[in-house]
């Protein structure tokens, strides 16, 4: 890792609450200092990775039907966002801090295991798995992000509970992070039809677990404590 050194690292926390395009438009102008940025949706959004076709989804009857519709600047396929059901975590990290890796395969890991150590510090009972091998499903993965499996994405019995992406610029990186907190119905009839067949099947084919602790219900506030008080307690390699 470059920039790396031992002991504890220093982090700005910021917590906001609006729709899901204000805080992806949200670009800090670099340098920036590390920062762990929780954000509340107040509104059902449809998400779609920066590279997803336009012809996946009908982005006029979406918005019609309630949806807001936005396009993040990182990849990876369509995130569906409704308020309560996941915890949405960006983590921005400049090239001098030690979690810093050049590598863009193996960037992800570490948010990986920060993500698995805070699930087990919420239940103790969850046993966490860090994907540090190369995408899987990937054809899938770029039309429904909870279909594929990238390198820092975590599951649980080998079910897809986080999502990882990530955006690099000189300035630094944004990790792009989305932990569900309970399983994934169907979507609704008005969501689904304005979806494409192929985006429709991926999603009929896909369940996520969700939250797979046994002992309680979680809200998005007690993932974002635990993430906070797991990431004080970070160390780098010398």
């Amino acid at each position: 890792m470059a920039g790396a050194n031992g002991g504890h690292s220093e982090w700005k926390r910021v917590q906001t609450t609006g729709s899901a395009n204000e805080f992806h438009q949200h670009t800090p102008e670099g340098p920036f200092s590390p920062t762990i940025w929780a954000h509340d949706v107040t509104a059902p959004a449809v998400v779609m990775g920066s590279t997803q076709r336009a012809t996946d989804l009908d982005q006029d009857a979406l918005s019609a039907s309630g949806w807001e519709v936005c396009r993040r600047r990182s990849g990876g396929g369509l995130v569906i966002l409704e308020p309560g059901s996941a915890a949405w975590i960006d983590v921005f990290v400049p090239p001098s801090h030690p979690a810093w890796e050049n590598d863009i395969g193996r960037a992800s890991w570490w948010i990986g295991r920060l993500w698995a150590e805070t699930l087990h510090a919420l239940d103790s009972t969850v046993e966490a798995a860090v994907h540090e091998g190369p995408l899987l499903r990937p054809e899938e993965g770029r039309l429904y992000c909870f279909a594929g499996l990238g390198p820092g994405e975590v599951t649980v019995d080998n079910q897809k509970v986080v999502g990882v992406s990530q955006r690099r610029t000189r300035s630094g990186a944004r990790f792009q992070t989305v932990c569900l907190l309970r399983p994934a119905p169907q979507p609704a009839a008005d969501l689904l039809r304005h979806l494409s067949p192929a985006v429709q099947l991926v999603i009929e084919q896909s369940s996520p677990v969700g939250w797979p602790g046994q002992h309680r219900t979680l809200t998005g506030d007690d993932v974002v404590e635990a993430f906070n008080q797991v990431a004080n307690t970070l160390r780098w390699p010398n």
